[in-house]
């Protein structure tokens, strides 16, 4: 199916789309002013714009395949309540899931995002939850905004559980502008640049993690808060916890670490 114009445009309740393919020539599809919508097993392309736009709405979307758009794969404004499950969004020109409201709730089980060309998840002061998602090889342009596989920013409180984050161009997963997050199981590997990077009075609580193969593990500075405990930090190229001047009060217990710096705490 290939589609002129928003494919498809929702404004009501209860709607559930399954099972399409979408070429989409100019706008992909908005969901507005809906509660109880669901998506399953489509496959969102090419789209002009975002693959996914959603507003004041309560959205389930399930095994999707969202790609090669020309701006993010889902954008997430004012009002939105999403659960996203198992779905993949992949070699979008912007992000693969740009959450850019304080009233948006985000929950993710599963859920894959690699090769965008910026960030896998940029996630602007909202709430977001991950489980179990997988969020490799983003970042694949050379744009001047920040540069990570999960970005976390003005405010933003985020959940990361068993999630896997790796082989991003730049920083695995970056904390910054007074945002908070929960890191909690997940398995931090071969980022170009640091593994978890927190900054800017935001706070990071770090815990039974593996984290190697970056430039360093976890990188903390600009008054960041919070605790690592119980993780094991090897073999980055330069320091496993390096905790700068800058930082605030951080907490370290039960972690083990072999870099080749050591750590700087």
């Amino acid at each position: 199916m290939k589609c002129d114009g928003y494919a498809p445009w929702v404004t009501a309740t209860g709607n559930t789309i399954t099972c399409n393919s979408l070429s989409i020539i100019n706008s992909g599809a908005f969901i507005d002013s809906s509660d109880g919508v669901s998506l399953s097993q489509n496959v969102i392309t090419g789209a002009n714009g975002d693959g996914i736009l959603l507003k004041n709405c309560t959205i389930t979307l399930t095994s999707n395949t969202v790609s090669d758009n020309t701006e993010s794969g889902v954008n997430c404004l004012d009002g939105t309540v999403l659960t996203s499950n198992s779905n993949t969004y992949k070699s979008n020109k912007s992000h693969g899931l740009k959450i850019n409201s304080s009233t948006a709730t985000i929950s993710m089980t599963n859920d894959t995002l690699s090769s965008n060309k910026e960030n896998g998840v940029n996630a602007n002061a909202s709430t977001v939850t991950m489980s179990e998602c997988t969020v490799k090889s983003n970042n694949k342009s050379n744009g001047d905004s920040t540069q990570a596989g999960i970005c976390i920013t003005q405010g933003a409180k985020v959940s990361l559980n068993s999630c896997s984050v790796s082989s991003n161009k730049d920083y695995g997963i970056y904390v910054t502008q007074s945002s908070s997050s929960t890191v909690s199981g997940c398995t931090v590997n071969s980022n170009s640049n640091d593994g978890i990077y927190v900054i800017q009075s935001s706070k990071a609580t770090i815990s039974s993690c593996s984290i190697s193969g970056n430039e360093n593990g976890i990188y903390l500075t600009s008054s960041a808060t919070g605790s690592v405990k119980d993780c094991n930090i090897c073999n980055n190229s330069s320091y496993g916890i390096y905790k700068a001047n800058a930082a605030g009060t951080f907490n370290f217990s039960g972690n083990t670490t072999s870099n080749p710096q050591g750590d700087r705490i």
